[in-house]
C-alpha cells in the first residue's frame, strides 16, 4: 500500500517536472483529474513520502487550485499523521552525520554525507525539514492546517533542534519557512512559541555556520532580520563569543561569492541590525562592499534588476510587479548602506570603511535615472521616520 502511494507521488511529481523542463501545456480536464488524485491518495502516503506529495502541489499550483476544501482537509491529515508520527528514532540518521561531521576533516556537508547509505525507508530529521519547506510553500494547505497540526509540526521540529544534529539544508528549510510563514500564519508561530522552536533552532544555526554555503549564511541573516523570535534567540545562545559576532565573520568570509541580489540582502541585513553591523571587521566590511560594487551593473540597470529577480524565482508578472522589481536592488542597497550611514556606532566602524560607504551611495546612485533615484530616496525616507 505505501508503495502504491509512493509510486502515486511520484506521478505528480513527474508531471510539474515535465511541465516546467519542457513547457508542457496542462488542461483544464488534466488539473480537476490530477486534483482529485491528490486528494484520493493522500489517505495512504506514508509519512516519508508526504513531502514529495505536497512539493507536487506546491509546484502545480493550477493543480491546487483545483483540489476542494474535503481534498485539502485529507492532505491536511496526511501532514498532520507524518508529523505526529516522528519520535527521537527518526533523528539517529542526523546524530550519525553530526559525530562524523566531528572526526573528519571539515569541507563540504553535503559532499561528506550524500552517500551515507542509511535505510531507505526511515524518515530522518533532514527529510523532516524538507516537508515542512513544502507544506510552507504550499499556500491552500498552510490555510488548510489547523492549530493541532501546527503544534504536531513544531514539537517535531523543536525535537529535531533539540539533537544538535539539524545540518546547514535542515537549519535553512526551517528559517526560511518560518520566515515564508511570517504575515501569513500567525498560528504557526504560536506554536513555534509554545514548542519553544527558536533556542535550539538557533543553537544548531551557529553550531552549523562553518559548513553553511553563501546563501545559507545570508538567509540566516535575512530569516534574524524579519523574525524577532529568531534574532532574541540568537542573541542568547551564542556562549563566550557573542552570535552576532560569529554570524559577521561568517559573512565577510563567503561575501565574495555572492551574487547581485544576495549581496544586496547583506548589506540590508546590516543596515537593518546595527548589532551585526558592529562586529564586522574591516577585512568583513571590504569583502561585502567589494562584493556589492561588482554588482554596480545589475543594482542600476532594470532590465538587469528583472532579470535578477526572476532568477530568484520572485513574482514579476503584471506591471506593478515588474516595474517595481526593476528598481527594488537599487532602492534597497542605497537604502541599506543610508541606514548603516544612521547607526549610533557609525563613527567606530572606521575611517576607509565609512569613506568606501559613501563611495558605494555616490557610484551606484551616479548610475540611476532620476526616476529610481527618487524612488530611492524616497524609500529611505521610510525606513527612517
Amino acid at each position: 500500500r505505501d508503495t502504491r502511494a509512493q509510486g502515486a507521488c511520484m506521478i505528480l511529481n513527474a508531471s510539474w517536472k515535465l511541465i516546467k523542463e519542457h513547457g508542457f501545456e496542462t488542461s483544464a480536464e488534466f488539473r480537476r483529474e490530477a486534483a482529485d488524485f491528490a486528494a484520493r491518495i493522500a489517505e495512504d502516503v506514508p509519512p516519508k513520502t508526504t513531502g514529495l506529495l505536497v512539493n507536487s502541489l506546491a509546484k502545480l499550483k493550477d493543480v491546487a487550485a483545483e483540489v476542494k476544501p474535503e481534498g485539502w482537509r485529507r492532505i491536511a491529515s496526511c501532514v498532520h499523521r507524518a508529523y505526529a508520527s516522528v519520535g527521537d528514532a527518526n533523528f539517529e540518521r542526523d546524530r550519525e552525520k553530526i559525530r562524523d561531521l566531528r572526526g573528519n576533516e571539515r569541507g563540504s556537508f553535503a559532499e561528506r554525507f550524500a552517500d551515507s547509505g542509511f535505510e531507505v525507508g526511515q524518515f530522518d530529521g533532514d527529510e523532516l525539514t524538507a516537508t515542512f519547506q513544502s507544506v510552507c510553500a504550499c499556500d491552500p494547505l498552510v490555510d488548510a492546517l489547523g492549530d493541532d497540526t501546527w503544534r504536531v509540526i513544531s514539537a517535531a521540529v523543536a525535537d529535531f533542534a533539540r539533537t544538535g544534529a539539524m545540518s546547514p539544508d535542515s537549519v535553512f528549510a526551517t528559517t526560511t519557512s518560518y520566515n515564508a510563514l511570517r504575515k501569513r500564519a500567525p498560528r504557526a508561530f504560536a506554536a513555534a512559541d509554545a514548542c519553544d522552536v527558536w533556542e535550539p533552532l538557533a543553537t544548531c544555526a551557529l553550531s552549523r555556520l562553518d559548513d553553511m554555503n553563501p546563501i545559507f549564511v545570508i538567509q540566516t541573516l535575512d530569516a534574524a532580520k524579519k523574525l524577532p523570535e529568531y534574532r532574541e534567540a540568537l542573541d542568547k545562545v551564542g556562549g563566550s563569543v557573542s552570535g552576532w559576532a560569529r554570524l559577521a565573520e561568517r559573512l565577510g568570509e563567503t561575501a565574495g561569492e555572492l551574487d547581485a541580489v544576495n549581496a544586496v540582502n547583506a548589506i540590508s541585513a546590516l543596515g537593518w541590525m546595527p548589532f551585526l553591523a558592529a562586529e564586522m571587521s574591516d577585512e568583513g566590511w571590504n569583502a561585502v562592499l567589494d562584493r556589492l560594487r561588482t554588482h554596480e551593473a545589475v543594482l542600476a540597470d532594470r532590465r538587469l534588476s528583472l532579470e535578477a529577480a526572476m532568477s530568484h524565482g520572485h513574482d514579476v508578472s503584471g506591471a506593478a510587479a515588474s516595474g517595481a522589481a526593476e528598481t527594488k536592488y537599487a532602492e534597497k542597497s542605497v537604502s541599506g548602506l543610508h541606514l548603516i550611514q544612521s547607526h549610533g556606532g557609525y563613527d567606530s566602524y572606521g575611517k576607509a570603511v565609512r569613506e568606501k560607504i559613501a563611495e558605494c551611495i555616490e557610484r551606484i546612485e551616479g548610475k540611476m535615472d532620476d526616476e529610481t533615484r527618487a524612488k530611492v530616496h524616497k524609500r529611505f525616507e521610510k525606513l527612517s521616520s
